[in-house]
């Protein structure tokens, strides 16, 4: 599933927003006890077997909040998403099986001549 393979990097930004998690908060996502003591445990760390761990406590609606979990067929409704509410700027860095990337940057290069303002340099 294309969320599971982004929790590590919510988890990321969870080590670094704590202790108060205020990106979270502001998003109206609520930290449990559980996630709390486990980015605590952790500190800072890039190993991905404890990132991996902390992801099973991540919720869905945590990676939605911050990535864009797709499939190269659904990615382009995940874009227009973000534009509706009021993206100005995607970054996006592709994760696939097996480091097939050609799909989604196809798909990405597709969305994006369609959607690109002329006087901007991509």
């Amino acid at each position: 599933q294309a969320r599971d393979r982004l929790r590590h990097r919510v988890v990321r930004r969870l080590i670094a927003a704590a202790p108060t998690f205020t990106p979270f908060a502001t998003l109206g996502l609520r930290v449990t006890p559980d996630m709390q003591a486990a980015v605590t445990e952790a500190g800072f760390t890039h190993d991905q077997a404890v990132l991996e761990s902390i992801g099973t406590l991540v919720p869905d609606a945590f990676v939605d909040a911050f990535c864009i979990a797709a499939t190269p067929d659904t990615l382009a409704g995940r874009l227009e998403s973000l534009v509706r509410q009021g993206a100005a700027q995607i970054l996006v860095n592709p994760v696939a099986p097996d480091a097939d990337l050609e799909p989604l940057l196809a798909q990405c290069t597709a969305w994006l001549k369609t959607h690109s303002n002329p006087a901007t340099t991509v």
